[in-house]
């Protein structure tokens, strides 16, 4: 069943996945809430009256907090598709950080490091560039 259609199929699956999320999210928040109002305004003991309020608290904050690590998790932009054009082999890796930025995600390995960027918000296409021993572009991969 699609529920969002884009001429990007990862791309759509990964806003799927994404509202699938959300609507947990936000339902468990709407249930904390509920609950929360009602051991609030019911005629109940102190100790159930301070677990409603920090319940409605809990549950406010929750969208705001898994909203927030998501930002915090991805602060750093996609590329675009542009990133292919722009980097050459024998670059230095302060070359390429002063052309596209920090990389989303750095792999070490025995012959050199590979630096990989996120084309698009889905981190469904990617662009590699893949440093020798001697800290230069020996190539590239992806859009």
């Amino acid at each position: 069943m699609v529920i969002l259609a884009t001429p990007d199929w990862t791309a759509g699956h990964a806003l799927q996945r994404l509202l699938i999320v959300w609507a947990v999210v936000l339902a468990i928040s709407a249930v904390g809430i509920i609950l929360g109002a009602r051991l609030l305004r019911g005629k109940s003991s102190v100790g159930k009256r301070c677990a409603g309020c920090l319940l409605l608290l809990v549950s406010c904050l929750l969208p705001i907090f898994c909203y927030s690590t998501h930002i915090v998790g991805y602060d750093k932009r996609p590329l675009g598709s542009s990133a292919s054009k722009q980097i050459m082999e024998g670059m230095s890796g302060d070359e390429v950080k002063a052309i596209l930025g920090m990389p989303h995600q750095r792999n070490k390995n025995n012959d050199g490091e590979t630096w990989i960027y996120w084309i698009d918000s889905y981190d469904g296409y990617r662009f590699g560039v893949n440093f020798g021993p001697n800290g230069r572009v020996t190539d590239m991969y992806g859009n």
